[in-house]
């Protein structure tokens, strides 16, 4: 017992708390500059994968700034309600081509339904079509922002 050394050590405890405050703050914000660029990239993609006809979905393409949660930090991509549910009907299609198929799509109001062709470059009257093939632009913008921020994380070493 007479050959026992001990080592002594004082400890600043609030030295640690204030370093263990300062760590935890600046892991915080770097994910969430992290998840803020996550969500850039997402409003890029849209942009790049949008149907541009009217360009009137390509106006509605937005995000929400990162906040925190009970489960986290969360952002949301999107694209916002308007006055049309266009881009719903370009994402999964009209008529025979919906999903579930809801059949040929016929006029309501009148005998006829009307609108320009721009293949024959005059507008046309018909009683009934065929609907509108499904675009799935936010579909492939969801599975490469996926990718995109996996491969983020697993380059930051946040996910195995």
């Amino acid at each position: 017992m007479a050959d026992e050394k001990l080592i002594w050590v004082e400890i600043d405890e609030d030295r640690i708390l204030q370093r263990f405050d300062f760590f935890v703050a600046y892991h915080r914000q770097y994910v969430h500059n992290m998840l803020d660029d996550v969500a850039n990239f997402g409003v890029r993609r849209l942009h790049a994968g949008v149907p541009q006809y009217t360009s009137y979905i390509l106006r509605h393409v937005d995000r929400s700034p990162v906040h925190w949660t009970p489960e986290g930090y969360q952002a949301i991509v999107g694209i916002r309600t308007g006055t049309s549910r266009h881009a719903l009907y370009a994402e999964k299609g009209t008529g025979i081509y919906a999903t579930p198929p809801r059949g040929f799509i016929e006029s309501t109001r009148q005998e006829y339904m009307s609108f320009f062709s721009t293949l024959y470059g005059r507008r046309i009257r018909i009683r009934r079509v065929k609907g509108q093939k499904p675009q799935r632009f936010f579909y492939a913008a969801w599975r490469d922002l996926e990718i995109y921020a996996r491969a983020r994380f697993v380059a930051q070493n946040i996910l195995p």
